[in-house]
């Protein structure tokens, strides 16, 4: 088979990089293959759950969530773990690195720069083999058509079905059931006669509902005359005793030899440990994996479903932004354990300072959000804030010591903050860092104040990058006098700074932004330096 043949499948290529999903889309376009891109682990998780992918080849570093930890998560998942994973990695090609790639389930490692014929000959050859698979699939269903088919002899073929994996239940034109096998029998938890005096109709709806819809008028009914399969991949089936389980089934019609339509044979099979998986996975890509909060993304989801809700009932929503104060040093004094044990601490914590209606949540590092929904007031927001900042007052133990913290927590509300999820969080933050500056361990409102305050650091940030390279600094020599014998004995020099921009700007204003902005060393370099010559 060449390689400008057609060949039948998909592939997914992960990489955070743009240019390398592109570089790699002309690697394997002449394999004619449907080739699907993701920039981060959590988007191919996606993807996985909603295509059948022959091979995925995925860069081992990227943010967030990197390869190893992907193919770990694809190796505990019964619907995930036999796709076949190939790294392509730039980096290191020390053994260390290639057996973590194998560990995590890879089955082959590939290094940058790639030879495009290797990489295009090893996707082909996992191309070939799910296109094998696939036809033993496709005779696997046309065997079960023939099963189907071999309902009205049930007598002479009924321990064969018996032995079936699937529940499988015959009906006639009518809609009532004719045949069950054991597994059926097992499934619906009632004997065979009690089964057989049912429709067909009776265990696919919920027995709440009254009057039960009738068999004629069914999509089961109609397709099963146009001679159609009905297939459900994801539904449900309800027990007498009212309980209820997921299931995939699919219903084929059944003609006699004057081609009159006679009945039908349904099968079905117990998807529960397969939800059970998408859940789990779903749950990956959007919960914390230290603390079990939300992540960023559910966050942001949910507070735009949140500000829906508060703009039809004419309701107030909050966000909080909260930043743990000095977590850095707690990391570098007590070891990286104790850092974690004290972000689990502070999600419990959380939880129990909120009503179970809102949503808290940790964007990374010592970053933690909560959405207030459905608020009357904006004092509402204000009271939650001073709640968790009385929480954090009663020490954590961690490792045998007592340890207190503090939080700096920004507030905002719609409509008075913002207008989208986007506005919100960004008014939050702003506030947030507000409170850092008013001495931690506090609360800020969003304001328009501090909006204007925000601009102004933004842009006296990106003026003193400038600076330096422009020579906007400049000195001025103030003189220090003995005050007894009022001799000059000492000059002190002073900084200051004239932007072309914003004009002078006071040293107590723009030496804290350029301490944020490692520029401090820079510029006391250039002090030295001008006052020696």
């Amino acid at each position: 088979m060449d390689i400008e043949e057609d060949v039948i499948g998909k592939v997914l290529v992960v990489d955070d990089l743009e240019e390398n999903l592109f570089a790699m889309q002309q690697i394997l376009k002449p394999l004619k293959a449907e080739i699907y891109s993701a920039k981060s682990g959590e988007e191919a998780l996606a993807l996985l759950l909603r295509h059948h992918f022959a091979i995925v080849l995925m860069d081992a570093q990227m943010p967030d969530m990197d390869g190893f930890e992907m193919a770990a998560i694809m190796r505990q998942s019964d619907e995930l773990k036999l796709i076949p994973i190939i790294f392509i990695s730039a980096i290191s090609n020390e053994q260390e690195y290639v057996l973590k790639g194998y560990e995590s389930g890879a089955v082959d490692y590939i290094f940058k720069p790639v030879e495009p014929v290797i990489v295009r000959n090893k996707v082909k050859l996992f191309l070939e083999l799910d296109a094998q698979r696939e036809k033993l699939n496709r005779l696997n269903k046309q065997n079960e058509d023939l099963l189907h088919q071999l309902t009205e002899t049930v007598t002479r073929n009924k321990q064969l079905l018996d032995f079936s994996s699937e529940g499988i239940l015959g009906f006639d034109s009518d809609g009532l059931i004719t045949f069950v096998n054991k597994q059926a029998i097992r499934l619906l938890q009632q004997g065979e006669e009690h089964i057989l005096s049912h429709e067909i109709q009776h265990y696919l709806t919920p027995p709440d509902i009254s009057p039960q819809p009738g068999w004629r008028d069914s999509p089961i009914n109609k397709a099963m005359h146009d001679n159609r399969e009905y297939r459900i991949s994801s539904g449900f089936i309800w027990r007498d005793n009212g309980s209820e389980f997921p299931v995939d089934y699919g219903c084929s019609p059944i003609f006699n030899e004057d081609q009159e339509y006679t009945g039908g044979v349904m099968t079905f099979q117990d998807i529960t440990v397969r939800k059970m998986t998408e859940e789990q996975l779903i749950h990956i890509a959007q919960y914390d994996e230290l603390t079990d909060l939300a992540n960023r993304e559910l966050f942001t989801s949910t507070l735009s479903r949140s500000l829906i809700r508060s703009q039809r009932n004419k309701r107030s929503c909050g966000v909080l932004f909260l930043d743990l104060d000095n977590f850095k040093k707690i990391n570098d004094t007590m070891g990286h354990a104790a850092g974690d044990e004290l972000l689990i601490s502070i999600a419990q914590r959380l939880k129990s300072a909120i009503r179970e209606d809102d949503l808290p949540a940790r964007f990374g590092g010592d970053e933690f959000a909560v959405l207030l929904t459905d608020m009357a007031r904006n004092e509402d927001a204000f009271k939650v804030a001073n709640t968790i900042l009385k929480s954090m007052q009663e020490p954590h133990r961690l490792q045998g010591e007592d340890v207190v913290v503090s939080f700096s927590i920004g507030v905002s509300s719609y409509p008075e903050c913002g207008s989208d999820a986007t506005e919100l969080m960004k008014s939050a933050d702003i506030a947030m860092y507000h409170a850092k500056q008013k001495g931690k361990n506090n609360f800020q409102y969003f304001s328009a104040q501090l909006q204007k305050e925000e601009e102004r650091r933004f842009l006296i940030d990106s003026e003193l990058k400038k600076a330096l390279k422009n020579q906007e600094f400049v000195l001025v020599y103030q003189p220090q006098i003995e005050m007894d014998s009022g001799k000059v004995v000492g000059v002190e020099a002073l900084i200051r700074w004239e932007s072309p921009e914003l004009g002078w700007v006071p040293p107590a204003e723009f030496i804290p932004i350029a301490e944020e902005a490692g520029l401090v060393s820079q510029i006391s370099h250039w002090v030295i330096k001008t006052v020696y010559e």
